[in-house]
């Protein structure tokens, strides 16, 4: 089995199994109705709208966060395994969709009303293996999504969880895309930390 075949097969399993698991501990721990959720907050298109729009901005600020010369060991590791993966755009978009809906009806509509908002976006971001204390690059991205996270869990509760789905959803689209058309160039950085000490025109080279 590929790579991809493998990853998909995975997106898939976090689009049917991952509500499922929510719901479960939704309706063990609560006596509300979960599906309550999908007709709460604004209008349908006014969070997706917001949500969106979010998201993209939060994508650009990740991607210039881990285009910056100390996280180039980052965008190395995780440039290379995207691209191992030999992702098609459709693929791009049908797994980004899978982990925005799955991902967010499990954390954001099942947990999150039980552990809050801070520990919930703690755990989800420590889950994905970015607050690493090994690894401080790594670390330093995850702080970045932490904040993310925890500005979408207010849109659950502020505007809707088509607003949180949205920008997951966006934020994925936009990271997968740049990270699987990552030039290895652009990955590989010429030395180990402190790269800021390189010379201006290996900075130039890998810029």
């Amino acid at each position: 089995m590929s790579n991809r075949t493998t990853i998909l097969l995975l997106a898939t399993f976090t689009l049917t199994i991952f509500p499922l698991v929510g719901w479960l501990i939704f309706k063990i721990i609560s006596e509300e109705n979960w599906t309550a959720v999908f007709f709460e907050g604004h209008s349908i298109i006014l969070q997706i709208c917001f949500g969106s729009v979010f998201g993209f901005l939060s994508a650009l600020g990740a991607w210039y966060l881990i285009r910056s010369p100390f996280l180039l060991p980052v965008i190395e590791k995780y440039g290379g395994l995207i691209k191992s993966l030999h992702l098609k755009p459709i693929d791009i978009i049908y797994i980004s969709l899978c982990a925005g809906i799955g991902e967010e009806l499990l954390f954001r509509a099942s947990i999150q009303p039980f552990l809050g908002i801070w520990i919930t976006s703690i755990l989800f971001v420590a889950l994905h293996g970015y607050l690493n204390p090994f690894d401080w690059r790594v670390s330093v991205y995850g702080i970045y999504m932490t904040a993310v996270i925890i500005i979408i869990a207010y849109e659950l509760s502020y505007l809707g969880i088509y607003a949180s789905i949205a920008s997951h959803v966006v934020i994925d689209i936009v990271l997968l895309f740049l990270l699987s058309k990552l030039n290895d160039q652009e990955a590989i950085p010429k030395d180990d930390f402190p790269i800021f000490l390189n010379s201006e025109e290996e900075e130039g080279e890998i810029s």
